[in-house]
């Protein structure tokens, strides 16, 4: 399935878009950019080689990209930031983001993507999505169904990049407004044991004041529910120590 997915890049000043298919790279040279974006779709894109193509190379992480849609004839993400939210992981997708913003072509942390003029407008869904809330959108929630909600490593994967782009004064638009991105922590399903979380926790209130010089963030760390959240985890329990 994945090796059938693609999607476009326009590069800013080129005349052209070209298709970048997980399938393989075009038989033709890429521009530096592309060659960032298309790791990033791919997911074969290491940290090191990111910071290659952003410093030596010059790549421009605000270029668009254009991906699929079920609702609008074309959709897209404004920068490679967004895509990177939408498409790493771990350790490394933290990585990658660090030398994203580091890059002086970056745009901001906060940029949002709007919706397509043509796209089909649903009162609840008319907003704007920023690269945290594309990241946010991978945690299951809730309400999704049971074979989503079966992803308890979810949360531990991208726990990292949140982290990261929290520190950088990140702030989330389109979901949980009740709940605050804590409850949206404590809704996951995650495999934890009440530590875990609460290291977890601990990680992201840090990351938030780190950015706070600058950017306030508290905001988006609480709701109204995010206590009541919390009250509903299931932690896992923690496994004895042999004595």
């Amino acid at each position: 399935m994945k090796a059938q997915r693609a999607a476009e890049l326009r590069q800013p000043g080129e005349p052209f878009t070209v298709t970048l298919s997980s399938s393989g790279a075009p038989a033709y040279d890429l521009s530096a950019t592309k060659q960032l974006a298309f790791g990033l779709a791919d997911g074969s894109l290491a940290p090191d080689a990111a910071a290659r193509l952003l410093t030596q190379h010059r790549a421009d992480p605000s270029g668009l990209y254009y991906k699929e849609s079920r609702r609008r004839s074309e959709s897209y993400w404004s920068s490679l930031l967004h895509l990177a939210a939408e498409k790493c992981s771990g350790a490394e997708g933290a990585a990658i983001l660090t030398h994203l913003l580091s890059s002086p072509f970056c745009p901001d942390v906060n940029q949002t993507t709007p919706f397509a003029e043509d796209c089909l407008r649903i009162p609840w869904e008319s907003h704007d999505e920023a690269p945290l809330d594309a990241l946010l959108d991978r945690l299951p929630r809730a309400t999704d169904s049971p074979g989503r909600r079966e992803h308890p490593t979810q949360l531990p994967a991208l726990l990292p990049m949140i982290e990261t782009l929290l520190s950088h004064g990140a702030t989330c638009y389109s979901h949980w407004d009740s709940e605050g991105l804590l409850g949206k922590v404590f809704q996951s399903g995650a495999d934890m044991t009440a530590k875990e979380c609460l290291e977890a926790v601990g990680r992201l209130t840090s990351a938030a004041a780190r950015a706070r010089t600058y950017r306030p963030t508290a905001s988006i760390l609480y709701g109204p529910f995010t206590f009541s959240s919390a009250c509903g985890c299931r932690f896992r329990e923690e496994e004895a120590v042999p004595g």
